[in-house]
């Protein structure tokens, strides 16, 4: 009873510290791209438009009902309303590493490094972690709501698993990807009921600005989304780490970058995305043998999720998480002698959070996303995972799952 007092002490302790740390930075940096969902959730409360390249803040692209969502923060001082986003985000994250603890542990009562595994586990994705927190961004938030959602489903509540993956997919699309997922494991039920969530979500905003107001929105939204995101810049700048913008800075005729190698058409590189995403894609959701455990499954497609995004900047990978917690709890689990996994997760770990700017400096912060580090990590990631699902079933831990 004492160490796990003491353990929430020292949790209490560092986010109380982060907060601090947040109050002081954040209105020097005019609370970073928290400030677009703030300045958002004023043009939504006053129904001015929201899908616009006019003004100086970053563009709104999610969706009408989160924009609905969100407005009630802006009755806030803008102070205080980051505050707030702040403290739900602690909150949706602890949660998160709480459902993937329940999640990825197979034997909870013979399980006795907890502590190990949560601290590398948020090591794994740090860069990440404080990057989301420091820019007030939806990410932590949207892939909470997931795995809320999945961990929901693994406990048999059908109704409180669809509302938090409807509420997740209307956060962010991405989590879409898990769908089809469902749809191989036989959730039909599960999924009929993400859907009707989806559509009451939807037309939730109705209540403020009609039903007209809804459709109207929704038609800006898929109109903007296309023209602010699929442009030759957005899918070839080197912040972007999608695997997308990875193809287009290596072999596009438009790249600006020394490493471009060959000078396909926009055309041909679409389609080289196309057939590489939907040969991982398939490797992610195709079934094997171990059906209980879900884990190697849910933590490929969640690197799926970064990596498909044609607009996946470094904190979008954040989805990431899940899938070093998996293979973290394999490596402690099996004591560290699969050394091929080790050597694979420390690459990886060395490409996606090793080269962050402060740890590189700025100099070479801009060098390593350019070669695509984040992308190439994932990926050497996603092989790891890959590895692990198709071992002999006998060498697996008994699942609780």
């Amino acid at each position: 009873m004492g160490k796990k007092v003491l353990k929430i002490a020292i949790v209490v302790t560092l986010f109380t510290g982060f907060f601090i740390q947040y109050q002081r930075r954040s209105p020097k940096r005019h609370y970073s791209d928290f400030h677009m969902l703030y300045f958002t959730g004023k043009r939504f409360l006053e129904s001015e438009l929201i899908y616009t390249f006019e003004g100086n803040i970053s563009y709104y692209k999610y969706t009408p009902f989160y924009a609905f969502f969100i407005s009630p923060l802006a009755l806030f001082s803008e102070r205080t309303a980051a505050s707030i986003w702040f403290v739900i985000n602690v909150i949706f994250f602890l949660a998160l590493l709480y459902c993937l603890k329940e999640l990825i542990v197979k034997d909870k009562k013979r399980f006795h490094h907890y502590t190990l595994f949560y601290s590398l586990t948020v090591i794994s994705c740090l860069r990440f972690i404080i990057g989301n927190f420091h820019q007030g961004q939806s990410n932590i938030f949207m892939i909470s709501l997931l795995f809320i959602g999945l961990y929901l489903m693994s406990r048999g509540r059908e109704n409180a698993s669809a509302f938090f993956i409807a509420f997740s997919i209307l956060t962010k699309y991405m989590p879409v990807l898990f769908l089809p997922w469902l749809l191989g494991r036989k959730k039909f039920r599960l999924v009929t009921k993400i859907v009707i969530f989806i559509i009451v979500l939807t037309i939730l905003p109705a209540f403020k600005i009609g039903i007209t107001g809804v459709l109207t929105l929704h038609k800006q939204w898929i109109s903007f989304l296309f023209k602010s995101s699929l442009d030759n810049y957005s899918t070839t700048c080197f912040p972007n780490q999608s695997l997308l913008a990875c193809l287009n800075r290596f072999f596009s005729e438009h790249s600006i970058y020394s490493v471009n190698i060959f000078h396909l058409s926009n055309s041909l590189v679409y389609i080289i995305f196309f057939i590489l995403a939907l040969v991982l894609y398939i490797l992610a959701i195709i079934p094997t043998k171990n059906r209980a455990y879900i884990m190697y499954d849910l933590s490929l497609i969640s690197i799926c999720a970064g990596l498909f995004n044609p607009n996946a900047w470094k904190n979008f990978f954040i989805w990431l998480l899940p899938a070093y917690a998996t293979v973290i709890y394999y490596l402690i689990y099996k004591k560290y002698k699969d050394k091929s996994v080790v050597i694979l997760t420390a690459i990886s770990f060395a490409l996606c959070t090793l080269t962050a700017e402060d740890l590189v400096k700025s100099f070479a912060g801009d060098y390593f996303e350019i070669y695509s580090s984040i992308t190439i990590g994932a990926l050497i990631l996603f092989f790891a995972l890959l590895k692990l699902k198709f071992k002999s079933v006998k060498n697996e831990p008994e699942t609780t799952n």
